[in-house]
């Protein structure tokens, strides 16, 4: 039998290291390693935020600013 996947909170910055942010405004912000804020953020999965593996992933979310 095969073993499940690995939840999606067990993914780490070393291995999803675009960030998917949600500030007060309810913008959907990805943040890449070095942008402002970057290492400010921390990712709420239980208001919709998440890490990010991919850009392509990051899909529909807007770019941080700066």
């Amino acid at each position: 039998m095969e073993k499940p996947a690995a939840p999606a909170a067990a993914l780490t910055r070393a291995v999803c290291a675009i960030e998917g942010d949600i500030p007060r405004e309810g913008d959907e912000i990805d943040r890449l390693p070095g942008s402002r804020d970057y290492d400010r953020t921390v990712i709420d999965t239980g208001s919709g935020e998440r890490l990010l593996c991919r850009e392509v992933e990051a899909a529909g979310w807007r770019a941080a600013r700066g």
